[in-house]
């Protein structure tokens, strides 16, 4: 497994429990997880 698919996974992880915690709206959540996410993927490249 390459780190570029490693940190994807991570990724999706984040957005996926950002979804479930957030108690309404995931949309800002999922946009703050991939905000954090951006540079790793960034850096992965």
């Amino acid at each position: 497994m390459t780190t570029r698919h490693r940190f994807s996974l991570l990724l999706a992880l984040a957005l996926s429990a950002s979804a479930f915690t957030a108690p309404r709206d995931p949309a800002p959540a999922a946009r703050a997880a991939y905000d954090r996410a951006t540079p790793l993927l960034a850096a992965a490249n």
